[in-house]
Formats: structure tokens, C-alpha cells, sequence
């Protein structure tokens, strides 16, 4: 599908303005080839999938939440990026047989040799948590290992989020691929329960590893600027960034002005009026909620090109 190739050198570029950096580690762990299932934590709504796509060398599929897609022209826009919708209860019962399906779709992919993303917790937060794992990666690969297709050798990679802030352009964050998990390394033998409950504790300690986890740091608080600071100052060495987090000597120490809004995209004075328009939709349409960051990010690019025209036919008539 030609639009998947174009939306990812689309969302790309737009990185490069909305982001000060993305620092992506370890990519090679995805093979190359094969059935892949990762498996990620859910700081950030949408922008954790397009973060973890766009810099994938293979396509894959996403698991989004259901009741994103009841606009239909937001459901085919989801759907040509390759995501599929999973329905919880407080989206109505009428809609969880629509789970099956969606099942169905991933184990297809997997047995395809493609690739398939999904957020183990099953929700979305803009914090540095990570909450209980559902049982849908668990089913998943259950399904895929007992099966006699090419999916029973599906392989699982781990990848850990972290967002330096949560609310616009600006921020770095860091994007961890874990060590290739395989069926051998799971007791796929004992039942179905048991499975899921020593698949989600595996999880947890993966992505506790891949990702900064603190269920006390709170956004926008002394401690949040101590952690910008802290982070700014380690991104001499971008590996290190997540080791020194974890570290946590920054809490005690004096943060300097941490740069919040240093994205190229703002300091273009130019597009300013743009973004800062892009702000002030998105707070009144999201109230500052879970989408914040994916509606801002998305109106910014996708309506970039209508504000650079309009502005280039008001500098030519200025220049009659």
C-alpha cells in the first residue's frame, strides 16, 4: 500500500520540527524477516505508534483503541496507516464481538511474516508508569505459537517510551528495542491463564528496563523540571540518557532553566503564528486530555502547507 510509505516520510519530517531529538536504541533488535510482535509501553496515545513506525525499516500493524475509530473519516485515516481497533466494555458491549475480528486480523499478519505492534497495558497515560498488562499480547502470541503456520515462529521484541514532557513541540524522548524473546524462552505448556499471568510479568520487567518508570513524578512539578534538567544535561551521550534517569541523583540537585519549547518548529518565527494557533484548537478540542499531544502534532503538520500558502499569497499581494 503505497499511503503507508508516504505517511511515514510525512510523519518523519514532521519529527524533525516537532521533537528537539529522537533517540531511537537498538532498532536491530527487530528482525529483519519473520512474524514480529512488539510489545510496547503507552505513555503517549497515538504518537507512540507513529513514533515507533516511522523509524521501523518494515511496516507493521497497530492495535489502537476502538473508540477512536467512530469518526469515519478518522477511521479510514487510521486504517491506512495499518491500525486496527480493539474494543473495551466502556465502549459498549455491542462492540466487543468486533474484537475478533481485529484478532483474527493480527494472527492473519503474523502468519503473513509481518509485523504487528500492541500496548500491553491497554490504555493510555501521560505519565511515567506502567500500568498492569491486559491479556491481549499474551493471547496473541499464545495463539500465534500453537498454530501451524509460519506464525509459530513469531518472535517478540520489547520497547520501551520515554517522554521528556507531554504537552507540545520541544521535548526529546527515547525509544528502546529490548532482546528478541522466543517461544523457548516461555513454559507455552502449562494453561492458558497461567500463560498470560507469566507472559505479563515477563513484560513488565522488560519494559522496566527499556523505559523510565516512576509512579511519583508528576508533570509539571518541581521534581518534573529536576527531571528535564537532568535529562538536557545527559544528552551528550544519548545512551546514557536512561541510566542516568534511573539514577535519580537529580532529584536533590538545583534544575537550570529547563528548555521546554526549543523545537525547531516554534522558533521559526514564521510558523509561530501556525503552532501557536494549532495550541490553542487543540487545548479547546482535547481539554488537554490523552490526545493533547497526538491532535496538536497532527493539525500542526497536516495543516502546515495551507498556512505557508496563504501567508505566501499575502506576502505577494503586500508586495504589489
Amino acid at each position: 500500500m503505497i499511503i503507508y510509505p508516504l505517511l511515514k516520510i510525512l510523519v518523519r519530517f514532521g519529527f524533525k520540527f516537532y521533537y528537539r531529538k529522537t533517540i531511537v536504541s537498538y532498532l536491530q533488535q527487530i528482525p529483519k524477516t519473520g512474524p514480529v510482535l512488539l510489545v510496547a509501553n503507552h505513555p503517549s496515545s497515538f504518537m507512540d505508534a507513529l513514533l515507533i513506525a516511522v523509524f521501523a525499516q518494515r511496516p507493521m500493524h497497530f492495535l489502537a483503541r476502538g473508540d477512536a475509530f467512530n469518526n469515519r473519516f478518522l477511521a479510514a485515516a487510521f486504517r491506512s496507516f495499518n491500525m486496527l481497533p480493539v474494543y473495551r466494555i466502556s465502549e459498549g458491549k455491542e462492540n466487543l464481538n468486533k474484537n475478533f475480528e481485529t484478532f483474527d486480523a493480527v494472527h492473519e499478519a503474523l502468519t503473513k511474516n509481518e509485523m504487528v505492534l500492541i500496548f500491553g497495558e491497554g490504555i493510555s497515560e501521560n505519565n511515567w508508569d506502567l500500568r498492569k498488562q491486559k491479556k491481549g499480547a499474551a493471547r496473541i502470541i499464545l495463539r500465534a505459537w500453537k498454530s501451524d503456520t509460519p506464525a509459530k515462529n513469531t518472535t517478540i521484541v520489547p520497547v520501551g517510551l520515554t517522554y521528556e514532557h507531554f504537552k507540545g513541540a520541544g521535548k526529546s524522548v527515547l525509544v528502546n528495542y529490548g532482546k528478541t524473546l522466543h517461544q523457548t524462552d516461555f513454559n507455552t505448556q502449562t494453561n492458558a491463564a497461567d500463560f498470560v499471568q507469566l507472559f505479563n510479568n515477563r513484560m513488565v520487567q522488560e519494559l522496566q528496563q527499556l523505559a523510565y518508570i516512576n509512579t511519583r513524578l508528576i508533570p509539571n512539578t518541581k521534581e518534573h523540571s529536576h527531571f528535564i534538567n537532568a535529562w538536557q544535561n545527559a544528552e551528550s551521550n544519548p545512551r546514557n540518557i536512561l541510566n542516568a534517569l534511573k539514577q535519580e541523583h537529580w532529584l536533590t540537585l538545583s534544575p537550570n532553566t529547563p528548555k521546554l519549547f526549543s523545537a525547531k518548529l516554534p522558533l521559526l518565527f514564521w510558523l509561530w503564528p501556525h503552532y501557536r494557533a494549532m495550541q490553542i484548537i487543540t487545548q479547546k478540542a482535547t481539554n488537554g486530555n490523552i490526545f493533547y499531544d497526538s491532535v496538536l502534532f497532527g493539525l500542526t503538520l497536516l495543516l502546515a502547507p495551507f498556512y505557508i500558502t496563504t501567508l505566501w499569497l499575502l506576502l505577494q499581494f503586500l508586495m504589489l
